[in-house]
């Protein structure tokens, strides 16, 4: 059951733009959760990747085979990198304040809201300083509270992109980062054990199943021009760990 949660929570707010790590810091200030909850956050992210390629396998393949999106993806993993190390680097002892994660949580809720003066149709075509961008949106997101798709997503309908290739491109770049940040934090968790655990395959899977409703639902509120509601939430949610959670 609890890893069923987790995958749960993992698989709903991984993608929609509210911050899972916003979510998972203020379950661990509010439950106490022990390392090895923490651990298994780490395999549950198996869950959740295995959706985006399931979601965009297509595109993935269409990506593949032009080397100018080959490269605008290399940049974003780059500048993604470096700046989220900087940021890790300086500010990580905040991520374990509940304080911090609902301001984090605020800035990403009016960062959301900006995109509802966006009513444009936008253009198709990425360019190089829409991978720009969106690197330095997603170094950003490393803080708790701000929101990996919201930062990218914003950052390129801001930037004047069309909504669905924001959409697309936000995920499918942001692969390589997911995939080294998963593989730096399980080298540094002792997690053999926990693939002995029946359970924790049940947790993957609902973060798989839940993370593709999660993507489905974040498509339609993109086409329909209402991306910038999740930024209520956001802001409600901060304001909320800045009066109850310490």
């Amino acid at each position: 059951m609890h890893d069923i949660l987790l995958g749960a929570l993992q698989g709903l707010t991984e993608f929609l733009p509210i911050s899972s790590s916003g979510h998972l810091g203020l379950a661990h200030r509010i439950l106490g959760l022990d390392s090895d909850v923490l651990a298994r956050t780490v395999l549950l992210h198996v869950g959740t990747l295995g959706a985006v390629v399931t979601f965009f396998f297509r595109d993935i393949g269409a990506y593949l085979r032009q080397r100018r999106l080959l490269g605008y993806i290399l940049v974003v993993t780059l500048i993604t990198g470096a700046s989220g190390l900087l940021i890790k680097g300086f500010l990580e002892p905040l991520f374990g304040s509940g304080a911090w994660i609902g301001v984090f949580l605020l800035v990403n809720g009016l960062v959301l809201l900006t995109t509802r003066r966006v009513t444009g149709p936008g253009r198709g075509r990425i360019t190089l300083l829409d991978s720009v961008v969106m690197g330095c949106a997603q170094g950003i997101a490393v803080l708790p509270g701000i929101s990996r798709s919201g930062a990218t997503i914003a950052a390129l309908l801001l930037r004047g992109c069309d909504r669905q290739e924001a959409f697309r491109f936000s995920f499918i770049a942001s692969l390589p980062a997911i995939v080294a940040a998963f593989i730096w934090e399980g080298a540094f968790a002792d997690n053999a054990h926990l693939f002995r655990d029946p359970s924790i395959y049940l947790g993957m899977t609902t973060a798989y199943l839940l993370g593709l409703a999660a993507l489905y639902l974040l498509k339609g509120v993109l086409i329909t021009r209402r991306f910038y509601l999740f930024g209520f939430y956001s802001l409600a949610l901060g304001a909320l760990a800045l009066l109850v959670i310490r």
